[in-house]
C-alpha cells in the first residue's frame, strides 16, 4: 500500500488548470459508479478513477444525495464480492441491489447478516476469485478510496461520506469470514491512511480547528473499531499490511500513534510478523 507521502493518480485538487481535470461539457449523460467499469481501467491510467470520483461528488452536491449514496453502497458491496444478477435470479433478497426506494431501510448490520447468508448460498465471491478476474483490484480500490477522501475533503459531504464508507469497511472487515473480508480491509486501511494525510497537511499549515479535531477523532474511532480486530487475522498478508500501515501512521502522525496503547499494539504486531518470518 502506498504511503501518504506518495502521490496517487488523481491527486490534483479542484481549481487546477489542467485540461484533464476539467469536466467534459459535451457529455450529455453521466455514467454512475460501476465496480466493473473501474476494474476495467488500465493499471497505468492516472486520471480515470479520479474522474469517476469527481463525477460522483458533483452528483452528490447537485441535490442528489440519495442517488449518490446508492451508487457508493452498491460499489462497495460488489467490491466485496456480491453478485447482484445471481441474487435477483434466485430471489434471495428482493431489495438488492440498494436503490433510492429502499435506501431508508438500509442498515449496515442487516446487510452484514445478508452477506453471510449470501456467502453460505454461494452468491458472494471470495477475494482470491475476485483477484483472478480483476488482477488489479487492490490497487484500483486503494486508488478509489484515496481519491474519494482527497476530492471530497473541504466539501459539506465529507464527514457523512467517510462515515458511510468506514462503517461498511469496519463491519465487513471484522465480521465476514476469512477470505471474504480482504477487500474491505484494503479499503479501510487506505481510507485511514488518506485521512491521516489530510490531517498531517492541516497540521503543517497550522490549521488546528474543529475540523482537524473531528478528523483525528474519526481516525481513532475506526482504528479502534476495525484495526484492533483485524491485525491478528489468520491471513499473513493482512497481518503484514496492518503492521506496515501502523508503522507508517506512527511516523507520519506521532501525536496519536506514539501513545502507549498504540505502541503496545505495534510491538504485538511485530511479534506476529516475526513468527511468520521464522
Amino acid at each position: 500500500m502506498e504511503s501518504q507521502e506518495s502521490t496517487f493518480p488523481g491527486d490534483k485538487r479542484p481549481g487546477t488548470t489542467d485540461v484533464e481535470n476539467k469536466p467534459n461539457k459535451k457529455a450529455k449523460t453521466r455514467k454512475g459508479l460501476n465496480f466493473r467499469e473501474i476494474m476495467a481501467f488500465p493499471h497505468n491510467d492516472i486520471t480515470a478513477i479520479s474522474g469517476k470520483v469527481q463525477s460522483w461528488i458533483r452528483l452528490y452536491k447537485n441535490d442528489h444525495r440519495d442517488a449518490a449514496r446508492v451508487e457508493l453502497f452498491n460499489l462497495i458491496l460488489e467490491a466485496c464480492g456480491l453478485e447482484f444478477p445471481k441474487i435477483n435470479d434466485k430471489g434471495l433478497v428482493k431489495w438488492y441491489p440498494i436503490n433510492k426506494k429502499n435506501l431508508q431501510r438500509y442498515h449496515i448490520e442487516d446487510v452484514r447478516c445478508d452477506m453471510i447468508r449470501f456467502i453460505e448460498s454461494g452468491v458472494v465471491r471470495d477475494y482470491d476469485t475476485l483477484q483472478n478476474e480483476f488482477p488489479h483490484i487492490k490497487v484500483h480500490l486503494q486508488n478509489f478510496c484515496h481519491n474519494l477522501v482527497m476530492w471530497s475533503h473541504n466539501e459539506p459531504l465529507f464527514f457523512d461520506t467517510m462515515k458511510d464508507c468506514l462503517d461498511c469497511f469496519t463491519t465487513f472487515s471484522c465480521h465476514l469470514p476469512s477470505g471474504y473480508n480482504k477487500t474491505a480491509i484494503w479499503m479501510a486501511l487506505q481510507t485511514v491512511s488518506s485521512l491521516l494525510a489530510i490531517a498531517t497537511n492541516l497540521r503543517g499549515k497550522g490549521k488546528i480547528d474543529q475540523d482537524l479535531n473531528d478528523l483525528e477523532q474519526m481516525v481513532i474511532q475506526y482504528y479502534q473499531g476495525f484495526f484492533l480486530r483485524v491485525y491478528k487475522d489468520n491471513d499473513q498478508e493482512i497481518r503484514r499490511s496492518c503492521l506496515k500501515e501502523l508503522k507508517m501512521w506512527t511516523r507520519t502522525y506521532p501525536s496519536i500513534f506514539l501513545k502507549q496503547a498504540y505502541q503496545e499494539c505495534l510491538q504485538d504486531s511485530q511479534k506476529l510478523a516475526d513468527q511468520d518470518a521464522n
